[in-house]
């Protein structure tokens, strides 16, 4: 017997072996036809996807055999991988001196014929070999030795998209992690500056009290921009912490409730000021994240409370739904919002240079907690205004 050599290139074929974590694996479906058709083709009882590691050859799929692995040492495919362009053939071992008194061929499974087509990668790696076996003396046509490295071919593209979607999989892996962490390092940031602004604000107060009548109107006004400034930092901070929050509400189990269950704990969350009138119209059913939808109607509905400066405002929100999807309509008849700004206010930290009702100017996160929370739950947000008519803000949630 002669046992295979190892080619040139060894230690760089491993490494590209090793790169496709196929060693070991379970039996995959698309593997084990490709051997099924070959051994119908050729005509043979034994059909194998083998890769050659180091000391052994192993077998991905296989059509009678039993075996998982053999030595590389009495290995056929051992041979067939020296010359990656060419098709090994051997019509018959025991003619054959390298093969005559090999283990394989005087024992089980008794290889008497040989075909393998090299497994080669673009970079020229030869992982194995889509072989077929016979007990008995044999040959292949010209049809069925292109059949079987056409059928080669495609064992070579289900192992890139094997090893592609690994890697995939790995690269969303970090990137969830690093999200994770990002989102961990804004809320523990957030948190620690939250409690300084709320003491600025508190010692403002107790400073212009305590010195009142003894101040200058100016240092009374740099007192108040000291608090406004404490207290705009004390709301940004305040939308980090619910923007990461909010951002695996969605997890959380689908429940079933009533549209009008759904308004009564938004409009309980509201502050809606004497002059203002809240309505809501639609009935039905919805089976979906209670508590995003909460938190999503309660922001827009905030926000067009805020943003309203009409004597008789009002804010209404609708419902209704299709074959696919919730619809939920939040309208009012406040400031609107500018032609050019109106795909924007949706980003993260963007605002508009305008004071609300209450005199506080937004952070530029609710609203992007808004659309982040709409599209985790397979939906979309879009919005219709015009300036000092009202605005129409409508999302869609896929039912």
């Amino acid at each position: 017997m002669t046992g295979p050599k190892k080619p040139d290139n060894e230690q760089q074929r491993l490494a590209a072996l090793y790169e496709y974590n196929i060693l070991d694996t379970l039996p995959e479906a698309e593997f084990d036809a490709i051997t099924r058709i070959a051994s119908q083709i050729c005509g043979t009882p034994i059909s194998l996807v083998t890769i050659i590691d180091a000391d052994r050859q192993w077998f991905k799929s296989k059509v009678g055999m039993e075996a998982a692995e053999t030595s590389r040492e009495v290995s056929f495919c051992g041979h067939a991988i020296l010359n990656p362009r060419e098709i090994f053939e051997v019509p018959d071992s025991a003619r054959d001196e390298r093969f005559f008194d090999n283990p394989l061929a005087t024992g089980d499974p008794h290889v008497v014929f040989y075909a393998g087509i090299p497994l080669v990668t673009e970079n020229g790696d030869a992982l194995g070999t889509l072989c077929v076996i016979d007990n008995k003396p044999k040959a292949l046509n010209e049809g069925q030795k292109a059949t079987l490295k056409a059928l080669a071919h495609q064992v070579v593209c289900l192992l890139e998209l094997r090893k592609k979607k690994q890697e995939l999989e790995q690269k969303q892996t970090e990137l969830k992690e690093i999200n994770e962490a990002l989102e961990k390092f804004a809320f523990v940031t957030a948190h620690d500056l939250k409690s300084p602004s709320v003491n600025i604000i508190g010692l403002a107060r107790i400073l212009r009290d305590s010195a009142e009548g003894k101040l200058s109107d100016e240092e009374v006004e740099l007192l108040d921009l000291l608090e406004r400034s404490s207290t705009s930092m004390k709301n940004l901070v305040d939308g980090i912490l619910k923007h990461t929050r909010n951002a695996h509400l969605v997890k959380m189990t689908k429940e079933a409730f009533t549209f009008a269950e759904l308004m009564t704990e938004v409009k309980n969350m509201l502050l809606i000021p004497p002059d203002m009138r809240f309505e809501y119209a639609g009935k039905g059913d919805i089976i979906s994240s209670k508590t995003a939808l909460i938190q999503i109607l309660h922001n827009l509905c905030e926000n067009a409370i805020k943003y309203n400066d009409k004597a008789d405002g009002y804010v209404k929100v609708t419902f209704r739904c299709d074959e696919a999807n919730y619809i939920f309509e939040v309208s009012d008849n406040g400031m609107g919002i500018p032609p050019g700004e109106k795909d924007k206010i949706f980003d993260l930290f963007h605002t508009l240079d305008t004071t609300d009702r209450f005199e506080g100017k937004g952070t530029g996160i609710g609203l992007s907690t808004v659309k982040k929370l709409v599209e985790k739950l397979n939906g979309s947000i879009s919005t219709a205004s015009e300036l000092e008519v009202g605005t129409t803000i409508t999302v869609m949630v896929k039912r």
